[in-house]
């Protein structure tokens, strides 16, 4: 069965990662964020060093190296590690690109666009904080 919305794998990695490293509040390695991410090492570590490149994460390497946050977690939206490792959010108002269009306009036209609106909005406006807390939660709430 095809996803309703559909986050691209990367955003999905980008935002698990920094959750995890925020719960944990160490650094971490990338085999357990890839392992944690159910992620390919190589890809989880492409992801991770853009996210490092653009500052949100501190890379350190050796041994005892991993990836810490940069960044304090109430600043960091979901918003912007979509627009680091996918480009610029666009909402696009039109389905088809146009090639389903009828003469009296796009019949999904304004649907669309707020469904893509109220995503745009929930990503600026969801820190890696707000997560992290309902990650939290969520395993209290789960070990009662």
């Amino acid at each position: 069965m095809a996803q309703v919305i559909h986050f691209p794998k990367t955003v999905g990695i980008a935002i698990y990662s920094m959750v995890f490293i925020s719960l944990f509040d160490a650094r971490m390695n990338v085999d357990r964020i890839a392992e944690f991410t159910s992620s390919s090492k190589f890809h989880t570590a492409k992801i991770l060093k853009e996210l490092a490149k653009y500052g949100y994460l501190k890379s350190t390497r050796g041994p005892s190296g991993g990836f810490e946050l940069n960044q304090l977690e109430e600043e960091i939206s979901l918003l912007e590690l979509w627009e680091v490792v996918e480009g610029k959010f666009e909402i696009k108002v039109c389905l088809s690109g146009n090639k389903g269009c009828l003469e009296i306009g796009c019949i999904f036209s304004d649907e669309i666009y707020n469904i893509q609106n109220n995503l745009y909005d929930y990503l600026r406006n969801t820190t890696i904080l707000s997560l992290t807390k309902k990650a939290v939660l969520k395993k209290n709430h789960d070990c009662k």
